[in-house]
């Protein structure tokens, strides 16, 4: 046969036949799998878990104070570019709660909301770094050719 039907056909039939050995030797006993729903203990790895977050999100705010605190010098403004260091620092308190989110009781808001929030704020602490190496490329680039970048 030019399909392999034959093949199949002889697997199958084989199967057929020898159904009841197959089920007794080859699937586990406890299948299908039982689910207990099991309310979920402050365990201590959920307990660190808590406190690392609110550190993240205590070291957001005091860092996020200071380099507002320090925009006021128009040096400062100027050389660290203050909209980048926001966004990083954006995308640092968005991982901050989305660990506290899944350090929390599971419900269909945390699970969620954490998978979001994570994703959101890895996108705003990558998209900065790239668009600094991008500009720091198109200066180099600019800089062998002799010309100005604007």
């Amino acid at each position: 046969d030019k399909a392999n039907f034959d093949l199949r056909f002889a697997t199958c039939k084989w199967m057929a036949d020898n159904l009841d050995h197959v089920i007794e030797n080859y699937i586990p006993k406890d299948h299908p799998r039982t689910f207990v729903n099991k309310e979920p203990s402050a365990t201590p790895l959920n307990i660190v878990a808590l406190i690392f977050s609110a550190i993240a999100i205590a070291l957001f705010i005091s860092t996020t104070c200071g380099i507002l605190y320090l925009k006021r010098q128009r040096s400062f403004a100027r050389a660290a570019q203050i909209e980048f260091l926001l966004l990083l620092l954006a995308g640092f308190l968005l991982v901050s709660l989305g660990s506290l989110l899944l350090a929390l009781k599971p419900s269909n808001g945390t699970c969620i909301g954490a998978i979001w929030v994570l994703n959101i704020g890895y996108t705003l602490q990558l998209v900065p770094s790239i668009m600094r190496v991008y500009a720091i490329i198109t200066l180099v680039r600019a800089s062998k050719k002799m010309k100005l970048v604007r």
